[in-house]
């Protein structure tokens, strides 16, 4: 397309400059030819009719079956058709020996110049198309059958054609009628067997679209069926992880609310979580030692408070015994001090 388009663009600038040229000779005096003009002209043409091809020319294989089905083979027909109605029409007049009218010969000519104008654009664009390297037997096929055109409908049969028509003033035919339509069906069928050279080039290019389309069915169903995979595994490990987290939880409840150092979390593996369990375990073991340590200092104290209680008690044992004896000897003294004082009294 870039080479089109660099190619159309210096044929403007070629007229453009044809122009100026002409604007500015004198009378008599121009500088361009009919001959070199319409030469420029012809050029601009003709580079802006590839430009305009290249532009809407087939991009991938589906395209080019579209283009194949539609473009080319519908310039196909038209060549076989107009060329099979100047075959009918020039039929009679040599079975009848009959002159062409003008209206006739104009109507041949009208059809000639479809055919003409589609054998061109056929020449132009669909050759290149049908003789790219992808499909090289449907390349080779159509350089067979174009051949078979460029010597036969465009050579032999041209030449026989232009004899028909030198003769059509007076009617003396150079061929009877069976041999012009045995040469011009001749002819014809080069033509279609073109058509199905193209077909045959749509159909491995249909082909190759569905053998594409197959493959990209099949890879947006693998990556849907990978994309599902993953969303599951996503969802187990999010399931996972939830219910770890929720035992945690159901865990830390039960230490507060049972006051059971027993419990230890599942600690296996290396991931988050199983750090998190290692953690709460060590914590909760080693608050376990603490509460262990604290009873037992507890236990010393009370048997400690024990053996002071037990002491005291004996403490106050010996002094009421002390008091008992205390007592006694008071009352002995006393009993020692009537004694005396009846002694003395005697």
């Amino acid at each position: 397309f870039r080479t089109s388009l660099d190619k159309a663009r210096a044929a403007r600038k070629q007229v453009d400059a044809g122009r100026a040229r002409v604007a500015e000779a004198r009378p008599g005096t121009g500088p361009l030819s009919d001959q070199a003009w319409v030469g420029t002209m012809t050029g601009l043409i003709e580079a802006a009719a590839k430009l305009r091809m290249e532009a809407f020319a087939p991009t991938d294989d589906l395209e080019a079956a579209a283009f194949n089905n539609t473009d080319i083979k519908d310039a196909l027909w038209m060549v076989s058709e107009y060329a099979g109605r100047e075959r009918a029409v020039l039929a009679a007049a040599i079975a009848a020996r009959r002159p062409l009218s003008p209206e006739v010969r104009s109507r041949l000519g009208e059809y000639r110049s479809i055919v003409e104008r589609q054998i061109d654009y056929l020449d132009k664009t669909a050759r290149p198309l049908l003789t790219e390297e992808r499909h090289k037997d449907v390349a080779a096929a159509f350089r067979t059958t174009w051949k078979k055109v460029q010597e036969n409908f465009l050579g032999e049969f041209q030449q026989l054609r232009e004899k028909v028509y030198a003769a059509a003033d007076t009617g003396r035919y150079p061929v009877n009628k069976a041999e012009w339509l045995r040469r011009s069906t001749a002819a014809i069928d080069t033509v279609l067997a073109v058509n199905d050279s193209v077909s045959r080039k749509a159909t491995l290019q249909a082909d190759a679209a569905g053998v594409r389309a197959h493959w990209a069915l099949w890879s947006a169903i693998g990556l849907a069926l990978m994309g599902a995979l993953m969303a599951g595994a996503t969802l187990l490990l999010v399931w996972s992880v939830s219910r770890r987290i929720r035992r945690v939880e159901q865990h830390i409840e039960q230490v507060e609310k049972y006051n059971d150092l027993t419990l230890r979390l599942d600690a296996q593996g290396e991931n988050e979580l199983a750090r998190l369990g290692r953690a709460f375990n060590a914590m909760l073991e080693r608050f376990s030692e603490i509460i262990t340590g604290v009873n037992q200092a507890a236990a010393s104290v009370g048997t400690g408070t024990a053996q002071v209680a037990s002491a005291a008690e004996q403490t106050e044992q010996g002094v009421h015994q002390q008091h008992t004896d205390i007592d006694q000897v008071a009352t002995a003294m006393n009993e020692m001090a009537a004694t005396v004082q009846e002694v003395a009294k005697n």
